[in-house]
């Protein structure tokens, strides 16, 4: 949901901290990393690890292989047997075929409008939050630009 309070690099301050949660386009500018060849190191995390930009070799992007679950479906494995609502979670997110586990924290119906920090409304949507996602590992076996569960 924090997507609609970035600001036009992809970026926010929220909590006094200024982010991204997703590729920084204004670095990408800066850098003129167009897909022509992989990209450069955009910079290095914490722990030393570097962050690459999206381009894997010339013309071809990265992929996640993190999914949406589907709420919307009463029959999807990812789902919680009623549609549009988010009353369980994944036992694992790395494992799917785990199953779910009821929540007394339910969250929005994905048919809902939220508020987001900014006073944007928005439909909640499979996808806005952590617990909205899960891992497919049959994904990343396709080849080099589906990422790992890093997403590395």
């Amino acid at each position: 949901a924090e997507y609609y309070d970035l600001d036009i690099c992809s970026g926010h301050a929220a909590n006094g901290d200024y982010h991204h949660h997703t590729f920084p386009n204004c670095l990408r500018d800066l850098l003129q990393d167009e897909g022509k060849t992989a990209s450069p190191v955009y910079g290095f995390a914490a722990d030393g690890v570097p962050i690459l930009g999206p381009w894997v070799e010339a013309g071809v992007l990265a992929k996640s292989c993190w999914k949406n679950r589907d709420y919307d479906d009463p029959s999807s494995a990812t789902g919680c047997g009623t549609a549009h609502k988010r009353t369980c979670l994944l036992v694992d997110q790395f494992d799917i075929s785990k199953g779910t586990v009821a929540t007394s924290n339910a969250g929005p119906d994905t048919t809902a409008d939220v508020t987001t920090q900014s006073g944007n409304s928005i439909q909640a949507s499979s996808g806005f939050y952590f617990e909205d996602h899960y891992y497919d590992s049959s994904c990343t076996e396709q080849g080099d630009e589906y990422l790992d569960e890093y997403n590395g």
